[in-house]
């Protein structure tokens, strides 16, 4: 009897998440990661800092990179764990917000994971 295939599960990374852990992307295994470019954007302004968040967001940084290197990350790449890596750019449209949210980068990445939600 061969063995279920386990289904995989979507993480939708924010960048805290990236800077306590910059291998967090090879720390979720076979699974569906899932950037947004917001938090991106968010990463690229901390790299310059000489504490440990910025050698973190450099850290986070290259690892795109040697991702990005691999193929399209707006398609998804594999991960050296067997999951797949995609940079995201929904989170556009604010009407998809609950109202009364702020139209900040935190709900844009919300927005993002309803976004795949609905994929689902």
């Amino acid at each position: 009897m061969s063995k279920p295939k386990k289904e995989m599960k979507v993480f939708v990374l924010d960048t805290s998440v990236l800077k306590h852990d910059p291998h967090v992307i090879e720390n979720l295994g076979g699974n569906i990661i899932i950037v947004p470019i917001w938090t991106i954007e968010e990463l690229d302004k901390s790299k310059k800092g000489q504490d440990l968040l910025g050698a973190s967001s450099r850290e986070v940084s290259r690892r795109l990179d040697y991702y990005r290197e691999k193929g399209s990350l707006s398609h998804g790449v594999t991960t050296d764990s067997g999951g797949k890596l995609f940079v995201d750019y929904h989170g556009v449209d604010w009407n998809d917000l609950p109202i009364g949210l702020e139209h900040n980068n935190d709900n844009r990445i919300l927005l993002v994971a309803m976004a795949w939600k609905k994929e689902k």
